[in-house]
């Protein structure tokens, strides 16, 4: 990933977050719906940057697809959130 482009998204996610909290603080949004808003933000804030990280993490766990450790944390915590909700 270019380095603009990480800073594009970085930046909408910062923005995002910073309205957001804002319009809560504000009273202008309800503090129910912030929440799930206010994750997004923060997830497209981490993001950006986290290819940096996850991509040594998966190489030293021997996966040589780096976006194949992504695809297995994802499916791991959909299967916990799963076996909790259900």
């Amino acid at each position: 990933m270019t380095f603009s482009l990480r800073l594009f998204i970085f930046i909408f996610g910062l923005l995002l977050f910073i309205t957001i909290f804002e319009l809560v603080r504000r009273k202008k949004f309800r503090e129910e719906l912030s929440l799930g808003w206010l994750l997004v933000g923060l997830g497209l804030i981490l993001s950006s940057f986290a290819d940096l990280i996850i991509d040594p993490i998966a190489f030293k766990l021997g996966i040589s697809y780096p976006p194949a450790f992504r695809r297995l944390r994802e499916v791991s915590l959909l299967f916990r959130i799963q076996m909790i909700s259900g």
